[in-house]
């Protein structure tokens, strides 16, 4: 054999082992930052579930929890450079495009009947086409809840009473105004470092949903929990378009379709837990509800700010808030 043609034949070889094999199937790495036992983990593990029994011999979802990256840029820097296939998030999609604000102001969802129209509306008009200019694709829009504070000081009722407290809060730039609005001190810092931070005293409550405050046991060093419900945050579970078309079609079909699938039985767990844990929680923290027209005034500049600073802004809040009008008129909490 001529040595062009032996030469041919390893690179040949070597092209074979080292292209992407999709023919013969990988594990698909689903990213997440949810902590045991939080939303974001339920619900990955179903959805995993519910893919690796459809999808072809060799292909199968794998969940992979990251919570001490937090939800943020690094989680979408993650998917765009191909260390993971699918990314479920929420503060994170900030780092696409600043539409994704309109969950950062405060009491504009206040049932999920609204959330529903997010998918309807927001989803088409909105949010998928700020994903589709920077190569992404919302495959579904599920949850990570309506969030709450707490702290370990005094009960807080009035956002006087947040003054000066340091909060720790997801790291989108957004969240920090609302919690300085509320005269608080946030301090951004991923879920999973949240306890430590309480225990060593540098920070002195969190905001999060009902779910991440069991998950992480924060009843265990903390006294105070106030049922604000002062943002619902959704969360989407997201691909870089790039890495969906190099899979088979049979395969993207399959995970687009339970992506949508799970957003009804989300909805349904999420309800249940909240539930459930409010009766836990209850037993172990005091529990103060909200002055939510003084929650609600010491806020209102958001508004103005995202009107003013996101494009289509002033649309994007009308279309919610007229969901809102009209579910408060049925009577329809969720």
């Amino acid at each position: 054999m001529r040595v062009s043609s032996y030469l041919t034949l390893i690179f040949a070889a070597l092209a074979f082992w080292f292209a992407p094999q999709a023919a013969s199937g990988r594990e698909l790495t689903l990213l997440h930052p949810g902590v045991p036992g939080s939303l974001y983990e339920i619900s990955v593990t179903e959805f995993a579930r519910r893919v690796n029994r459809r999808l072809p011999d060799g292909y199968r979802i794998v969940p992979r929890a990251d919570p001490r990256s937090g939800d943020g840029p690094a989680a979408i820097a993650a998917i765009r450079n191909g260390r993971a296939t699918l990314l479920l998030a929420s503060s994170a999609l900030l780092a696409i495009s600043s539409r994704f604000a309109i969950f950062e102001l405060p009491y504009l969802i206040r049932t999920r009947n609204q959330v529903r129209a997010i998918r309807k509306i927001l989803l088409p008009a909105f949010l998928q086409p700020a994903a589709k200019e920077k190569g992404f694709t919302i495959l579904g829009v599920w949850e990570d809840g309506f969030r709450h504070i707490t702290n370990d000081l005094h009960p807080v009722a009035h956002p006087d009473h947040l003054k000066g407290l340091g909060i720790a809060v997801a790291d989108n730039g957004w969240r920090a105004r609302l919690l300085q609005a509320l005269g608080a001190e946030p301090v951004p810092m991923p879920p999973a470092a949240v306890p430590d931070g309480l225990r060593l005293q540098r920070i002195d409550g969190f905001d999060a949903p009902l779910t991440e405050i069991a998950a992480l046991e924060l009843a265990d060093i903390q006294h105070h929990l106030t049922l604000s419900d002062h943002l619902y945050s959704p969360a989407f579970l997201l691909a870089h378009q790039a890495e969906l078309d190099a899979l088979p079609e049979k395969v993207t079909k399959i995970i687009a379709a339970e992506a949508v699938a799970m957003e009804g039985w989300i909805q349904k767990t999420a309800i249940m837990l909240e539930s459930d844990l409010l009766d836990r929680l209850d037993r172990r923290m005091k529990i103060t509800h909200a002055d939510i027209d003084a929650f609600r005034r010491a806020t209102r500049t958001l508004y103005g700010n995202f009107v003013r600073e996101v494009p289509k802004g002033a649309k994007m809040i009308e279309i919610m808030q007229s969901v809102g009008e009209v579910t408060a008129a049925s009577g329809t909490a969720e």
